[in-house]
C-alpha cells in the first residue's frame, strides 16, 4: 500500500468511528448536536447520584441511630427491672 492509499484509510476509519460514536450517544439519548445541552445533563446526573449517595448515607445513619437507641432503651428497661 502506498502512503495515499493508507491516508485514505485513515480517513475513512475516522469517519466511521465519529458516526458510529454519535449513533451510540443518539441512541443513548445524548444529543450530540448541542454540546452545552448534553453537558448540563451530565451535570445534572452527576449531581443526582451525588444526592442520592449522601442520602444513603444519612438514611443509614439514621437506621443506626434508631437501632442502638432501641437497645439501649432495652438494655436500661432490663436493668431497671432487675434494680427492683
Amino acid at each position: 500500500m502506498n502512503e495515499a492509499d493508507l491516508a485514505a484509510m485513515r480517513q475513512l476509519v475516522k469517519e466511521a468511528s465519529r458516526e458510529g460514536t454519535g449513533e451510540a450517544l443518539r441512541r443513548a439519548g445524548v444529543d450530540v448536536d448541542d454540546l452545552r445541552a448534553s453537558q448540563a445533563d451530565m451535570l445534572f446526573l452527576r449531581q443526582a447520584r451525588k444526592g442520592a449517595e449522601a442520602m444513603k448515607g444519612r438514611m443509614i445513619t439514621v437506621f443506626l441511630t434508631a437501632a442502638m437507641t432501641a437497645v439501649i432503651a432495652a438494655v436500661w428497661a432490663g436493668f431497671k427491672g432487675a434494680v427492683k
